[in-house]
């Protein structure tokens, strides 16, 4: 037994090395790494150093979901505004499932979802892509959770000691749906939100309630929420982040700070440029 034990120990002091690393033509710095948590999913973390990184300075780490997909247009939108000395430096972290494409729609519907989904209380079947979303396949938000505090935190804290700024969140769709329940069950760790385009509309705008204001209206810490969404969107999604909007704009509170901006002739994809590169100068202007 105290063998065993030992062994664990070891196992678990053991820090985690870089699968791979690569450079950039202009000089950042990319380590990617892989966790797996309790429930048996392989998570790709991909760390990209600002250019010029300096291990004695301190840094903001802004942790962005659906790395799989949205890791060049955040890189890229974040460079351009780096590069115009517009945006302060910081260390982006993403975060995807491993493998490919059926392996990023089918984990990112578990792990960003609040709840199991409910076709009865929607009124309606809902599919994505190839899958038909149902109540064994969704509604895993709590545990990825405790995987993203417990392992991806310890992860970042451990291999980059000096990425101990105000933390950051970018969400998209079903992303910027677990970012909004984030804030809400773990208030206080993220100080600064990015929901682009969020399916707040899950299970009849579960989120949306006297709970939800109520932290923000008695948060003692800065809190930052950008929210964007196209003009083309589905009414589904918009009147939900609509209805969030003027919930909160009654709020009154030094350290809450809701920023809200719709574009015009974009749907639920094609605003994504412009409103990553709008929040990386909202959120992260250079002082």
């Amino acid at each position: 037994m105290k063998l065993l034990f030992t062994a664990l120990l070891l196992f678990l002091i053991v820090p985690v090395s870089a699968q791979n690393t690569y450079n950039s033509p202009s000089g950042s710095k990319t380590q990617e790494y892989l966790l797996t948590s309790d429930y048996g999913t392989e998570y790709r973390i991909t760390v990209t150093l600002p250019i010029n990184f300096d291990s004695t300075l301190t840094y903001e780490p802004v942790y962005y979901l659906d790395n799989w997909s949205m890791n060049e247009i955040i890189t890229g939108s974040y460079k351009v505004g780096y590069l115009s000395i517009l945006t302060r430096p910081v260390v982006l972290i993403g975060i995807s499932s491993s493998g490919g494409y059926k392996e990023w729609h089918l984990t990112r519907s578990m792990d960003y979802t609040p709840s199991p989904y409910d076709r009865v209380l929607n009124d309606r079947i809902m599919f994505i892509d190839f899958f038909e979303l149902n109540k064994k396949n969704t509604g895993g938000a709590e545990r990825f959770t405790d995987f993203f505090q417990n392992s991806v935190f310890n992860l970042i804290e451990n291999e980059f000691p000096n990425a101990t700024g105000p933390k950051g969140f970018i969400g998209h769709s079903l992303g910027g749906l677990y970012g909004l329940y984030f804030s809400k069950n773990r208030p206080g760790i993220f100080q600064n939100y990015m929901l682009l385009s969020p399916s707040i509309w899950w299970n009849k705008s579960e989120l949306l309630d006297d709970e939800l204001l109520a932290i923000y209206r008695q948060t003692e810490v800065p809190l930052n929420l950008f929210i964007s969404m196209g003009s083309q969107e589905e009414e589904m999604l918009r009147n939900p982040i609509l209805n969030l909007n003027e919930m909160t704009s009654e709020i009154d509170n030094k350290n809450f700070r809701y920023t809200f901006k719709e574009y015009e002739h974009r749907n639920h994809t094609s605003n994504l440029p412009s409103s990553i590169y709008d929040g990386f100068l909202l959120l992260y202007k250079r002082h």
